[in-house]
Parts: C-alpha cells; structure tokens; sequence
C-alpha cells in the first residue's frame, strides 16, 4: 500500500571521492506543487537535470532543495608541480628583454614563480561517468530518508486526522439526531402563542399546515446525506495512501460547504454548538492537510 507523506522532511548523506568527502544534504517543505532547487560545485554542474529528474521521479509536491558542499577539512589537495620548460623559456624572454632594451637588474627566483603556469597544481583525473555511477547510489540513498521522513510525518498527520474525522462523524450524527427535535418544538411554541392569542378552538389544519411550511424550510436531510458521504470520502482516500492532499483538501470545501448550508438552515440552539464544533473541527484539518503530499 502506498505511504500517505507529508511535504516536510529532511535527508542527507556523505560522499566520497578521489579528490575529498562531499556531504549532501535535501530538505523539504510545503508548498501547492513540486519545486526543486538544486545547488552543486561548479565542477558538477552538469548533473543539475539529471538530478532534478530523479528527484521528480519521486516525489510530486513540495519545494524540495538538494545541495552538495565539500566537507570541511577533507578535501585531498595535490603536490605543487613546477614547468622547467616552461620557467626555462621565461627566464629566456626576459634576459632577451633585458639585454636588448638595456634594463637593469636581475632575474630572480621570486619573480620566475610569479609567472603563470610555472607552479600549479593539478586536478585528479577522475572519469565523469565513474564519478556518477559512484555517486549514484549515495543521492538514492539520500532520497529514499527524505522519503521516509515525509512518510513518518505523514503517518502521524493521517492519526490525527482520522481522530478528527471521527469526531466530526460523531457530531453529524449527534445533529441527525437533533434535527426532529426542532418541529417538535417549533408545534409546541405554536400552539402555545395561538391559545395565547385566541379564546376560539384551536384550528388544528392550520397548525399542521404551518408546521410542514415550518419543516420544508429548516430540512437539512440532503446536507447531511452529503456530508456523511464526503466524511466517507474523506476516510477511503486516508486509508489508500499516496499523494492526495489537493483531494482532501476538495473533499474538505465540501464539506464545510455542507456544514454552513445547515447552519443557515438551522434554528436550534443545540445543534448550533455542533455546527461550531464541526467547523473548527474542519479548520484544523485543513491546516494539517496543508502539509500532505
């Protein structure tokens, strides 16, 4: 079954090669779609598509960076290595100079250092293709604990949000519940204002009447058969796990599209602190859906 994963996480890993110890390190945060940035020595710049492409490979949200940087004290540097050749056709041109423009002073050592190319250092020749493959299974290594970091905290955000779910199922049923209660009431308090404003016989047709007008305008039934299905929904996509936070974000507007539509509907002061309860319930899983894949 697929993991349900949360947009943060964090990884990182060491590298070593001929010339020194690398460490890599990728981080993750929310964000609406997948954005990579990748940060590399220049002298591996050449891998920043490749690199993007896997990392797009595996993940489809979230603002991902992967840098590598030299570790600290462990780069292996190379003997100096000093051109005769090189130093000996210097010290050539510059008797030539200074014989034929009759320049005074000598030729030093200092000054035959100073010309470029006399002393340097060279870099390891190591093979593009070797490095890489070398390379290789460090960066999926790399990618595979940012994935299981997303995938802790993703585990504990799908907890709390079935806690919630259960409690806003709960509230839905505490409010189906409620519902008949307010006809009732709504007869009682009718009855009651007639006899207080008539002496006559009670006209019971009427009071029927009213009652039904009453009763069409605060049903709510479809609302909560809606909501109940989303509140379904919403439970089905948590248990197949994967990438799924732009649809329970959806099944959540719709959700709370739901709940307002009963509140306008209702005139129950009981079920009014269930309408309450049931958005604020709502706000904060939304907030922790924010951070899912």
């Amino acid at each position: 079954m697929k993991k349900l994963c949360s947009m943060t996480g964090y990884g990182e890993g060491s590298w070593d090669t001929g010339e020194g110890t690398y460490t890599i390190v990728v981080k993750s945060l929310n964000h609406r779609f997948l954005e990579t940035r990748v940060k590399l020595p220049p002298k591996y710049d050449s891998w920043e598509l490749e690199i993007q492409r896997r990392i797009k490979e595996r993940f489809d949200r979230g603002r991902i960076d992967f840098v590598i940087t030299e570790a600290p004290g462990q780069q292996k540097r190379t003997l100096p290595i000093v051109d005769l050749d090189l130093a000996a056709r210097y010290v050539e041109i510059m008797t030539s100079l200074k014989n034929n423009l009759s320049l005074p002073g000598e030729i030093s050592l200092d000054s035959i250092c100073r010309m470029r190319d006399v002393i340097y250092q060279t870099e390891p020749n190591l093979d593009p293709t070797n490095l890489w493959n070398d390379f290789e299974p460090v960066f999926g290594g790399v990618l595979e604990r940012l994935f299981e970091s997303r995938a802790r905290e993703g585990e504990a955000l799908s907890a709390d949000l079935k806690g919630r779910l259960d409690h806003l199922r709960a509230i839905t049923g505490a409010i189906e519940k409620e519902a008949p209660k307010m006809i009732t009431q709504f007869r009682e308090r009718l009855t009651a204002r007639i006899k207080e404003l008539s002496e006559d016989r009670l006209n019971v047709d009427r009071i029927e009447e009213e009652v039904v007008i009453f009763a069409d305008r605060i049903d709510f039934t479809e609302e909560l058969v809606r909501l109940t299905s989303h509140i379904g929904a919403f439970s089905q996509t948590l248990a197949e796990g994967g990438p799924m936070g732009r649809k329970l974000d959806f099944l959540l507007q719709e959700m709370g599209r739901e709940v307002n539509t009963i509140g306008n509907k209702n005139v129950s002061a009981d079920i009014s602190e269930r309408i309450i309860s049931a958005k604020v319930e709502l706000e904060k899983m939304r907030q922790q859906v924010q951070n899912i894949e």
